[in-house]
């Protein structure tokens, strides 16, 4: 069985990577090139699907344990 905390873990690292992610295209935009995306939309975009991904993914895990419990 996969222990709650390794799933609640993983949802913390795609946040965390959707973050890291959105420092990355700071830094990008601006040392590199303005062209890179950082606007509010941009940002809140990202972040939800680093959120939602690592959600979905979480349930597909959880899917697939519960099948293998049977």
């Amino acid at each position: 069985r996969v222990v709650q905390g390794v799933l609640l873990g993983l949802v913390g690292m795609g946040v965390l990577l959707a973050v890291l992610w959105e420092i990355a295209e700071w830094v990008g935009h601006t040392f590199i090139n303005e062209e890179v995306g950082v606007g509010y939309e941009d940002t809140l975009g990202d972040l939800s699907a680093g959120l939602l991904g690592s959600i979905g993914a979480v349930l597909l895990i959880r899917r697939q344990n519960t099948k293998g419990c049977r």
